[in-house]
């Protein structure tokens, strides 16, 4: 017990001295990932029967850890498909989850439904995805948790109360966590056929916390990995939409602060962000037309104006180099 007491202590220590030093992947700008890509390619398909023997052959010949992360985390984000059936079965339990006992029960027979799945089929929900990637760091030594939490999306967590629907993780690497979400990373749901579209996307692994927390709500909030986490669950389901694109532009502080935005007919809404990436056009999307604008720069500030003259709701992107980043509904009156 005394051991026990002692180890809880310990992590405690280590989690309050590197919780909120603020961890993204530009502190591995000098590391070059093409090695650890290499290796994830080198096993395709390779069974889950054995999750070390795995582990060791992805990390074989890497010396640090983020570079052995790497090699993990690319591999369950190229090998591991996203099985939309699972994802509404699971989606129709959280809805109407109550805790009691034959929830309880529910959860358990899914679990276990999740977990055959993805080592028999290679196919998964975000569970699947952040317990996968947990057990082959375990392998290695490196330290990775399971966060559970709210997703925001296009189609999830749009308002309401939300509902906790999604699963990431948080990696301790020399000292420092970070957050990386392996089943966004790994592609993407077709909306109409809803079929699993493969398409890795660098944008979840190791990101800033400042732009993770815009569409990822843990139900832990020492997970945000934010010295100060001031946003409360319900300005997170209020948000405007934001996409992968905004941490490829490390987007932040956009203003308007809600998705929903009402407004009387020639009235102005001034829009807002700040980016610390260079880029060589901002423009405003409003019901699918493209208006190009003139954005002051003021430091990483951005802003812009643009006038409503038409009663309705408009449905306004804000494009980055013609690439969606974020996205409100503007209601005028």
């Amino acid at each position: 017990m005394i051991r026990i007491a002692q180890l809880v202590i310990v992590l405690a220590l280590t989690l309050t001295t590197t919780f909120y030093s603020l961890a993204q992947r530009s502190d591995f700008q000098q590391i070059d990932f093409s090695r650890a890509d290499n290796m994830a390619l080198r096993f395709p398909n390779h069974s889950l029967k054995n999750i070390k023997v795995l582990a060791d052959k992805l990390t074989q010949g890497l010396t640090t850890d983020v570079e052995k992360f790497r090699a993990l985390y690319r591999w369950v984000c190229d090998n591991i498909a996203y099985d939309y059936a699972l994802f509404e079965k699971n989606r129709r339990l959280r809805a109407k989850q109550e805790n009691t006992a034959d929830d309880i029960a529910r959860n358990k027979k899914f679990n276990a439904e999740v977990f055959r799945t993805l080592l028999e089929k290679h196919r998964t929900v975000c569970t699947g995805y952040a317990y996968l990637l947990r057990e082959l760091c375990s392998h290695v030594g490196i330290s990775c948790v399971i966060v559970d939490g709210y997703g925001r999306t296009a189609n999830a967590n749009i308002g309401g109360n939300g509902i906790p629907n999604h699963s990431w993780n948080a990696v301790q690497l020399h000292g420092k966590w970070y957050l990386s979400d392996p089943t966004w990373a790994s592609g993407a749901v077709e909306s109409q056929f809803h079929l699993f579209i493969k398409n890795y996307d660098d944008a979840y692994f190791l990101s800033d916390p400042n732009v993770f927390i815009q569409n990822h709500y843990p139900l832990d909030p020492q997970w945000t990995l934010l010295k100060t986490n001031t946003v409360t669950l319900n300005e997170f389901l209020n948000r405007p939409i934001i996409y992968s694109n905004a941490y490829h532009y490390q987007v932040d502080n956009p203003s308007p602060t809600r998705f929903n935005v009402a407004v009387r007919k020639g009235e102005e809404i001034s829009f807002q962000f700040d980016s610390r990436h260079d880029f060589s056009q901002a423009a405003l999307m409003v019901d699918g037309k493209s208006i190009q604008h003139s954005f002051d720069k003021k430091g990483l500030r951005y802003s812009t104006v643009q006038a409503f003259n038409n009663k309705g709701v408009h449905v306004v992107h804000l494009m980055i180099d013609n690439k969606s980043v974020l996205t409100y509904r503007v209601s005028v009156k």
